[in-house]
């Protein structure tokens, strides 16, 4: 164990020294509600700001502290990915072929801080998000008006064109509310006042915070908090961090524990271990401008060659399987009865694969694999690279990243809208990109849902990508929690740390 991990795992201990600070001394009366609650993340999540955060696990934190207009169901599943009013009355209403919402605020609306929140806070905190050049301005580019009355706590919004996924931007943590008065500068290291379940402080060390639960916070539809506070601290060595759940001096790891530790996990912790499916779906693109993937022959082969039982134990069982490339909670996905190229349950044709490339008369063709260099290239795509030679092309892996005409892409879009997963092909098919711009301007019903659906089993029965499932994220808790009733994984934005309570 390095000094760095020994040293952030003592922090976390010594997080007990807290317990005066941050609202009691463990659980009082009512065994829900109350208590202090220690996690550990792998890495600084870098800033809490809903203006600036961009990681996953600040994401996870500051969407308990920045209620945006509108909200997701508090649930797991598909159910979790839902839109619900958050600080507006209700959904808003769409004018002007898509090009106008408007909403109201909630009445008697307050900060953390005690302040009352004003319909011009909204147009603050876009403001914000544009100065700063954050990485959910992309959001809000089609934005070209926003007008509120404080009096009457409505907000109307003029866009450009019509984006039918732009409901889902007030629901980001971008959207989060922050009171007028913060500047348009980059912000000190204390993050804004919010209005949520819990109210965030920094200061603890090497990127560690502490959430306290807002004890004046009442919405309706978004629970409040069950704990008093959350001690959160930076543990990157991911054993010592399992270590310390299973014996009880930390109470939840973000990160994921290390491959060796998951079979005990799975068996002797299962009673508080879980796997979820993320908003994420992890394919093989297949370039189709480029030989030798602009034959259909040779594209199919490929996806009758990828064997989802060889991927899942490579990424040490920490994949759903699947054969769309729309995750189950993104409107449109459908599973289908059959997948077109095999069950991804069970092991791939290779003989199939390899009597299709023959039959195009590529066998030998060139090809070129590339992909990141993160955890899931470096275990998919020499695995990936063997397969297209057993199959008859001479392909190489190219270390250096560069062109290629295949590789690894994980389509994890800060939305749970289905246009962004189609950026991810690579097709020559002009029509596709006329299809998913007609859709996106179209609101979200049963008709174009079913029509994103098509487009979903377009792409892949022409073999322009090989989606082959959902990467998952954990959820490892101590024995100090309840895990069986106070344990909530949303889809969007991973644990619900609002859900967990001590027994």
């Amino acid at each position: 164990m390095s000094r760095v991990a020994g040293a952030a795992l003592a922090a976390v201990i010594a997080g007990l020294a807290l317990v005066g600070c941050v609202g009691g001394g463990g659980p009082k009366g009512n065994a829900r509600k109350g208590g202090v609650i220690r996690i550990a993340y792998g890495a600084d999540p870098g800033p809490l700001d809903p203006a600036l955060a961009s990681t996953p696990s600040a994401h996870e934190a500051i969407w308990l502290v920045y209620t945006a207009p509108l909200a997701y169901r508090r649930a797991g599943g598909v159910k979790g990915a839902e839109l619900i009013p958050g600080l507006a009355e209700r959904l808003p209403v769409v004018s002007d072929q898509g090009r106008t919402y408007s909403f109201t605020f909630r009445r008697r609306l307050h900060y953390s801080n005690g302040r009352a929140l004003r319909a011009a806070d909204f147009k603050r905190a876009v403001e914000r998000v544009r100065a700063l050049r954050s990485p959910g301005a992309e959001l809000f580019a089609d934005v070209v008006g926003i007008a509120s009355d404080d009096r009457t706590r409505r907000v109307r919004l003029r866009l450009k064109r019509p984006d039918s996924a732009f409901r889902y931007a007030l629901a980001s943590t971008y959207a989060g509310l922050v009171p007028a008065t913060m500047p348009l500068r980059r912000p000190a290291d204390k993050p804004p006042p919010g209005i949520g379940p819990y109210a965030i402080e920094r200061g603890r060390r090497g990127g560690g915070f502490v959430l306290r639960r807002n004890a004046t916070f009442a919405l309706s539809g978004i629970p409040t908090g069950n704990v008093d506070a959350v001690v959160a601290d930076v543990v990157p060595d991911s054993e010592r961090a399992a270590r310390a759940v299973i014996a009880g001096r930390l109470d939840y790891m973000r990160d994921p524990p290390p491959d060796e530790l998951l079979p005990e996990l799975r068996s002797k912790y299962g009673d508080r271990y879980d796997e979820h499916p993320m908003l994420s779906t992890l394919a093989f693109v297949l370039d189709t401008r480029q030989p030798p993937f602009d034959d259909a022959r040779v594209r199919r082969g490929v996806a009758y060659a990828v064997d989802g039982l060889d991927l899942k134990r490579l990424l040490a069982g920490r994949l759903q399987p699947g054969c769309t490339l729309l995750p189950p909670v993104v409107p449109g996905h459908k599973t289908p009865d059959k997948c077109p190229y095999g069950d991804p349950a069970v092991h791939a044709d290779l003989e199939k694969a390899r009597s299709l490339v023959e039959k195009a008369g590529a066998a030998r063709a060139e090809v070129t694999v590339r992909g990141p260099r993160d955890d899931a290239g470096r275990r998919l795509l020499p695995h990936y690279t063997r397969t297209l030679r057993k199959i008859g092309l001479r392909a190489r892996l190219s270390r250096r990243g560069g062109h290629g005409q295949t590789w690894l892409a994980e389509g994890s879009p800060q939305l749970p809208y289905p246009a962004s997963f189609f950026d991810l092909v690579a097709a020559d098919d002009p029509l596709l990109d006329v299809d998913v711009e007609r859709l996106r301007l179209l609101a979200l019903a049963g008709a174009t849902e079913r029509d994103w659906g098509k487009l979903d089993s377009r792409v892949v029965r022409r073999a322009y990508l090989v989606p082959f499932g959902s990467p998952t994220q954990s959820t490892f808790l101590s024995e100090r929690l309840d895990f069986d009733n106070c344990a909530r994984f949303n889809p969007v934005y991973g644990s619900d740390y609002s859900s967990f309570c001590l027994k």
